[in-house]
This record gives C-alpha cells, structure tokens and sequence, in this order.
C-alpha cells in the first residue's frame, strides 16, 4: 500500500513536471515567434538602411529643385510686381470677357435665326415669283381667248347673218315642197304652208289663213311634220345633186286615226311614184292591208330575228 502510494505520488510530481514543461515550451515558441518577427524588421531595416544613399541623392535631389522652383517664385512676383498685377482687374476682365463670349454666343444664335428666316423668305419670294409668272401667262392666255373670243363672236355674227340670207333664200322653197308633200299625204285637204325663214317654223292654211301648228289636232300637227322632214331631205338631195331614191319612215301612224292613216299611205303611194322607194316600220297590223309589200320581223328560236314576207 505504501507502494501504491507512492507510485500515486510519483505520477503526480510527473504530470506537474509536464505541465510546467507544456507552459515552458508555449513561452519558449512564443520567444521564437517574436524573435522571427524581431530578425524580419531587423532586415527590413536592413534593406531600408541600403536604400539610405539613394534616399539622400533623392533629398538633395528634391532640395535643389525645392531651391530653384523658390527661385522661380521669386522671379515671377518680381516680374509680377512690376506688372503690377491686380487680382481684382483680373477678375473684372475674366468676367468681361466670358460676357462678350456670351453675347457673341447670342448674336451667332441670331445671326443663324436669321439665316434661317432669310432662307424661308427668299423660299417664299421664289414661290410668289412663280405664282406671278403663272398669273403672267394666265392673263396673257386670258387675253388670246378674249381674242379668240371676240373673233368667234364677230365669225357667229357673220354666221348668223350668213343662215339669215340662207335661209330667207331657202324658205320659199322648202314652203314650196313642203306643201306638195301635205297635200300627198292629206289628199289634197291641206295644201299650203308657210315657212319662217329664222326658225324654220311651220304655219299650215286652213282656207286663206295660216295658222301654227297649236291650232290643229296632234295626228294632223305630225303629219305636217313629216311632211316638211320628207321636203327637207328632198331639198338636200337636190343641192346634193343626187335623187331620194329611198325613204324610211319609223312609227310615223301611231298618233293617225284610221282615216288619216289611209289618207298618209296614200300620200306616201303617190309619193312613192317620184321618190322610187318608201319603206314603213310600224307595229300597226290594219295597214298591212294597205300595203303593196309585207315584211315582218319574227322571233325563231333556232335562229333568232328573221324577217319574213307576207
């Protein structure tokens, strides 16, 4: 047991020794690291001490530059204070200055506004110039058709007077034809018309008097009519030089009672005896009774519009 005790003891004593012996070692590598940190600035200082020649070159460098830039100064505030320089004549001129940039900044602005408008008026001028010149040639043109015109007028006035003498020459011929006509197609009832040489208007005699053709009833009135277009177109055949070997006449009975219808065809029978030929259109079916030759016009639904004779 005393052994044991002892051993105890011994293990004891041990473990302090080591644990001194741990804390000995820290202090130890603690000496270390500071003396590594120590020999590290001491070569710092080493290499800063090498540098130190440059460094004075360096200085002496920097102190004679310091000496002449001092002798610079010195230079220029004696060249200074013999201008005479005034820091606030300085200022006032500066100021001076940066306002005429200004205004001639402005008056460069305007000088452009008025570039610009001088271009836009001159744009507009050219074009007033040309609606000028348009208006020039549209009077100048106003003033041939005036021309043109008033020789128009005086060549319808000599026109005018030219149908005047032509017609008061023809009127008392074609009245003349135009009555032989009538009393063809009346059967001798009318026999006499009267022709207005200005308007070629139509007065028939009814005994000894001539009347328009208001007065008398519509079949009688278009009879007259056709009478006097049958004179006309004999008329210009003649001044022609040529003979109306051919009339043809399109719906001319329609407004004839039936004995006016009898008494028209056999005007155009007579009629026919001197012109040569007479073809009537009419959809009336009692006058084809009337009639030498019959032709009609039929629908055939193979060949379409064919004209038969009866």
């Amino acid at each position: 047991r005393a052994a044991l005790e002892a051993l105890a003891q011994t293990r004891e004593a041990t473990a302090s020794r080591r644990a001194a012996l741990g804390k000995q070692e820290e202090k130890l590598r603690g000496a270390e690291a500071a003396h590594t940190a120590q020999l590290a600035q001491l070569k710092a200082l080493e290499r800063e001490l090498a540098r130190k020649p440059d460094l004075e070159q360096q200085l002496a460098e920097l102190q004679t530059g310091e000496q002449a830039a001092r002798a610079e100064q010195e230079a220029a505030q004696a060249a200074l204070a013999k201008l005479e320089f005034d820091p606030q004549a300085h200022a006032n001129a500066r100021q001076q200055r940066e306002a005429v940039a200004a205004a001639l900044s402005e008056a460069k602005l305007a000088l452009e506004r008025h570039r610009g408008e001088l271009k836009a008026h001159a744009g507009k001028l050219e074009a007033k110039q040309a609606e000028l010149e348009r208006v020039e040639r549209a009077q100048a043109q106003i003033g041939d058709a005036e021309a043109e015109l008033e020789r128009f007028g005086l060549l319808e006035q000599l026109l005018k007077g030219f149908r005047s003498h032509i017609t008061s020459r023809i009127a008392p011929t074609l009245a003349a034809h135009t009555s032989r006509r009538l009393a063809q197609l009346t059967d001798g009832r009318y026999t006499q018309v009267e022709i207005d040489g200005s308007d070629y208007s139509l007065k028939v005699f009814d005994g000894v008097e001539a009347h328009s053709l208001d007065r008398f009833s519509g079949g009688e009135a278009d009879a007259f009519s056709l009478a006097l277009r049958l004179s006309i177109s004999q008329l210009l055949s003649e001044r022609a030089g040529t003979e109306m070997g051919l009339v043809v006449l399109d719906e001319v009975l329609g407004s004839q009672d039936e004995l006016r219808q009898r008494r028209v065809l056999e005007g155009l029978e007579r009629m026919a005896r001197s012109v040569g030929q007479v073809i009537l259109v009419t959809h009336i079916e009692s006058v084809k009774d009337h009639l030498p030759h019959v032709w009609e016009l039929v629908l055939d639904e193979e060949r379409g519009t064919v004209l038969r004779e009866l």
